[in-house]
């Protein structure tokens, strides 16, 4: 298997070492010592014989079948919907653990070129972490929400579309604002502005739309979320209201029904209109604080794919048949 680029010597040593770690289970370290190498060289090595073929890994897949529970859900909800594996009764780890679950699924649904949209959250955020490297250059990848976030990085959709663009090798457009003013003028104002007009036209032309959903406005979670942003008097409005999750800022209730609000407006995000057109609307989410989200997210008519844990999704069917 050694090339004109490596050495039969090289490709040996190569072989060797990953053995010795993969297959015999000695230690960097143990490695190290026996080689005359640096542990970060016997690391690299590794990583080099795994780059080659010479080490394949593989992993065994999950015994549980969620084939009923999808079908069931998907019936009920009128959407398709995946169910991937997940026993999480943490809102973050669940999120993450969803995120990182749903990352197959999401490069098999993305097209070999066009135009893709992405929101953000720690979802989402986990979502494109857990991708393996893929190439679709003929893709374009572009935040469908305002979002230079540098203290809560999971809800900056343009590090989220950089990070999608690194490895799928899709076009990055980036997004010039903020995602939400403190007032709906400045909003105008900026949405005004040649540079983030220049990006949210691209809104027009989505062909598929990767989104996440908020929680009930007063449901409590362990990691900072978009309704965060909002303070108590505006949560417990919402609540009012009957609102049980947001998409893109947009809110609805458990019936499916959205409701302009003052917040929504000041959010520099994709409308309502224009997420219809899209013709591929993909939700990712999980978590116990998601349950009554994903019933009314479904219930908008507005999402063709969800994407959630086996844990959410009993949950939802729980509460849809009591």
């Amino acid at each position: 298997m050694a090339s004109d680029s490596m050495p039969q010597r090289d490709f040996d040593d190569l072989r060797l070492v990953a053995e010795l770690y993969y297959e015999r289970g000695l230690t960097l370290q143990e490695i190290g010592h026996l080689t005359s190498q640096s542990v970060a060289t016997v690391s690299r090595m590794n990583s080099q014989a795994r780059k080659l073929g010479i080490v394949q890994i593989s992993v065994v897949k999950s015994d549980a079948d969620h084939t009923e529970l999808s079908r069931w859900l998907s019936a009920e909800l009128k959407v398709d919907v995946v169910v991937t594996p997940g026993m999480h009764s943490d809102p973050l780890t669940s999120a993450r653990m969803t995120g990182a679950a749903a990352a197959p699924y999401l490069i098999d649904f993305l097209p070999q070129s066009g135009l893709v949209g992405w929101a953000s959250g720690a979802t989402l955020d986990a979502a494109v972490t857990s991708m393996r490297n893929f190439n679709r250059p003929s893709l374009s990848a572009v935040p469908l929400i305002g979002g230079w976030d540098a203290q809560q990085t999971h809800l900056d959709a343009n590090a989220l579309v950089q990070k999608f663009a690194e490895v799928s090798g899709a076009q990055p457009f980036t997004l010039h604002a903020p995602a939400s003013l403190d007032s709906v003028a400045a909003r105008n104002a900026i949405m005004e502005s040649s540079t983030v007009q220049k990006t949210v036209k691209l809104w027009d032309s989505i062909d598929t739309a990767i989104i996440g959903t908020g929680a009930p406005p007063l449901v409590p979670s362990n990691y900072f979320t978009v309704m965060d942003r909002t303070d108590e008097t505006t949560r417990a409005g919402l609540a009012k209201l009957g609102i049980v999750g947001d998409v893109l800022a947009h809110l609805f209730d458990i019936n499916g029904e959205f409701h302009a609000h003052e917040w929504t407006e000041r959010v520099i995000t994709m409308t309502l209109s224009q997420l219809k057109d899209v013709p591929h609307v993909i939700a990712v989410a999980g978590g116990q604080t998601k349950v009554q989200s994903l019933i009314g997210l479904a219930r908008t008519g507005y999402v063709h794919t969800i994407i959630t844990d086996a844990t959410t999704g009993s949950r939802v069917r729980e509460l849809l048949t009591k």
